[in-house]
């Protein structure tokens, strides 16, 4: 169960990650496109930086855009991408630090089962590895009562 829990949860990461960079790139390409109030690309491209969050905006050619798609992102940095209108690809680059901080929240059991008895009357059981655990705590025995 604790298993599933933790592959369910990294794919609503995953999924949920891919939506959110996926909405950042509409709007930075928006703002690229129709903003005209900067001096310079490189103020837009800072502007837009900040206002999506991204560590770093590239506007690329597709040459460009195809060599980048073959790099290894296994860096931490996770990427996502949008067509321009003219023929171009905007990249905004993101650090997975946010993934990796909330599935280090998950990974924790203790929030796992914490998590499951949340709001449920009563106590719960869990057999989890052939090991029966029922919570809440004992308050009797001082501790989380546990069976094989």
């Amino acid at each position: 169960m604790y298993t599933n829990y933790i592959q369910e949860t990294e794919e609503w990461w995953s999924w949920w990650l891919t939506e959110d960079y996926g909405k950042r790139a509409q709007q930075a390409a928006f703002i690229y496109e129709t903003d005209e109030s900067f001096a310079s690309r490189e103020d837009l491209l800072n502007y837009i930086t900040e206002t999506v969050s991204a560590e770093q905006v590239q506007v690329l050619d597709q040459e460009e855009y195809n060599r980048l798609e073959t790099q290894n992102t296994a860096n931490g940095v996770s990427t996502c991408s949008t067509a321009l209108s003219d023929g171009r690809r905007m990249v905004l680059h993101f650090h997975s630090s946010l993934k990796q901080e909330r599935m280090s929240f998950v990974n924790d059991e203790m929030y796992f089962l914490s998590q499951i008895q949340a709001g449920l009357p009563g106590p719960v059981c869990i057999l989890n590895n052939d090991t029966l655990t029922i919570y809440p705590k004992d308050e009797k025995r001082g501790g989380n009562s546990k069976y094989r």
